[in-house]
């Protein structure tokens, strides 16, 4: 499996895959389904990895979304997954 595109040493320094170990926060990931810029499967792998390392992480997959959310539809959504998550994360 690729792992988010990046393969190789010079991948390292800027792939958040390669660098899952480092993060102390809780995550969200969103991500389009229909993506043509960013496999879905890189998503997925991200989130998989986050919880093998036993990282606070959520996935939220978008229908009908693309890389740049440009629906109204798509960018309500969005950011109804990221109110709910800081919401979530803030205790309010």
């Amino acid at each position: 499996a690729k792992t988010l595109g990046l393969e190789g040493e010079g991948a390292k320094p800027v792939s958040p895959y390669h660098q899952a170990e480092r993060i102390k926060i809780p995550v969200l990931i969103i991500h389009a389904k229909d993506d043509p810029v960013v496999p879905f499967e890189q998503g997925q792998q991200m989130f998989k990895k986050l919880k093998r390392l036993k990282k606070q992480v959520s996935f939220k997959a978008l229908e009908n979304a693309d890389h740049y959310f440009e629906s109204e539809q798509s960018r309500v959504l969005a950011l109804t997954e990221v109110e709910t998550f800081l919401a979530k994360q803030l205790g309010k």
